[in-house]
């Protein structure tokens, strides 16, 4: 809302590294790149069960990217999977088709985006100056002639 830029309001901001940190597993999780996934499925294929850190080991990916990988397969239908245990994964496959048909233009397009957007997170929490200024020059309004005196940065 408009809170802050004509009024008072109060904000809250979270921008400790471990914040953006967390986001970025997130973008992982959701985007995973198309050389882990193709390799996961191809090893999908090939076997009934996986163990995520002996997949990653085999591979050479963290278990956390095998792990996103598999979420988006299932995600996508091509395969399922039974947990048992804490890493170990019973492989259904759904599609036996050993191409995978995922438009990867888009799905890196869209990781892009939400990387560019996490990248102007953190430079707008690390700008020392108004933050109305800063955010009337984001949305391309008429920019400040002075510091609004209302923000957090102004404020200090």
């Amino acid at each position: 809302g408009r809170t802050g830029r004509f009024k008072s309001g109060e904000s809250f901001f979270f921008s400790e590294e471990r914040d953006f940190k967390i986001q970025q597993y997130f973008i992982n999780v959701n985007s995973p790149k198309r050389q882990i996934v193709e390799d996961v499925y191809y090893l999908c294929l090939c076997q009934e069960s996986i163990e995520v850190n002996s997949a990653g080991a085999l591979l050479k990916y963290d278990p956390l990217e095998i792990h996103s990988a598999l979420v988006f397969l299932k995600g996508e239908g091509y395969i399922n999977y039974v947990k048992n245990g804490e890493a170990f994964l019973h492989i259904c496959k759904n599609k036996y088709n050993p191409v995978l048909f995922v438009n990867w233009h888009h799905m890196h397009e869209k990781r892009k985006f939400k990387e560019t957007g996490l990248e102007k997170m953190q430079e707008f929490f690390n700008f020392n100056g108004c933050y109305n200024n800063y955010l009337n020059i984001h949305f391309h309004e008429k920019e400040l002639k002075k510091p609004c005196g209302n923000c957090q940065n102004c404020l200090m």
